[in-house]
């Protein structure tokens, strides 16, 4: 999608596009995290990354259990989870419910590079995890510029 032209707007900051994960994909359930999530420099604070999710399950429920975002060090979607390597880990707050459509968005605690090469995190595997212990993985991307 580099060169050509596209009606989409440019949002800024980073966007992965969220689904089930390649392995779980026989007839999965409505997954919470099919959806967007995104990354921008914060306007809240004088040095940090907001992140925003936008679901495409209608009232997805984000507080049945405690989920975590992981940035991978690669971005081979094509490996198993467990090789990709980690790069960034946060937690994403609980919520009561996220309306399919809209935005729920919250500060990290930690500044993402938002650029590729280096730490940069464009070009890299992005999986979200229902556990703690990073066993259980409800959803994967690639992240790219928005």
């Amino acid at each position: 999608m580099c060169p050509g032209s596209s009606s989409r707007t440019s949002g800024g900051g980073t966007i992965a596009v969220l689904s089930t994960p390649i392995s779980q994909r026989q007839a999965p359930p409505a997954n919470v995290f099919e959806g967007e999530i995104y990354f921008h420099p914060s306007s809240t604070l004088s040095r940090g990354t907001t992140a925003s999710f936008k679901s495409r399950t209608p009232h997805a429920a984000l507080t049945a259990v405690p989920y975590y975002v992981v940035i991978h060090q690669k971005g081979d979607l094509s490996m198993p989870v467990g090789q990709a390597g980690l790069l960034h880990r946060f937690r994403i707050p609980p919520q009561q419910a996220v309306p399919a459509e809209s935005l729920y968005r919250w500060d990290l605690d930690q500044v993402l590079n938002l650029s590729v090469g280096g730490d940069g995190i464009v070009g890299r595997r992005i999986s979200i995890f229902e556990d703690v212990g990073l066993q259980r993985q409800v959803a994967e991307g690639i992240i790219g510029w928005n």
